[in-house]
């Protein structure tokens, strides 16, 4: 039995690996820790936790067979893409500043109290 390691990212990620699982001949599985699914059903591959690496069998495939299949998804590939992405959105979004809205006339309290209601 072969098996490879993916990272799916997004949404189209998981609807294109799982486009390309469906041509798969014979069982293609999808682990995540303890759990597996199969890998031709979009609702368990959205059941997994995503955020972890995950691994492909297939009793069907040889490794290098998998490895062509499955390139585009490969752990080692994608994980500078992520550190790009992470570092992206950490420069370009803000935070609004929810306690420094000045309000002259209205106390402490009134003020706390118009910020959370």
């Amino acid at each position: 039995m072969a098996s490879v390691t993916i990272r799916l990212n997004s949404i189209g990620e998981v609807k294109e690996f799982n486009r390309i699982a469906a041509t798969v001949p014979g069982d293609v599985d999808l682990h995540s820790g303890r759990y597996c699914v199969d890998a031709k059903s979009i609702m368990g591959i959205f059941a997994l936790n995503l955020a972890r690496e995950l691994t492909v069998d297939s009793p069907t495939l040889s490794e290098e067979e998998l490895h062509k299949t499955f390139a585009a998804f490969l752990a080692g590939s994608s994980e500078t893409e992520n550190q790009e992405k992470a570092g992206y959105f950490a420069k370009t979004t803000r935070i609004p500043k929810l306690f420094n809205v000045k309000y002259p006339s209205v106390s402490r309290n009134k003020r706390y109290f118009l910020l959370f209601r």
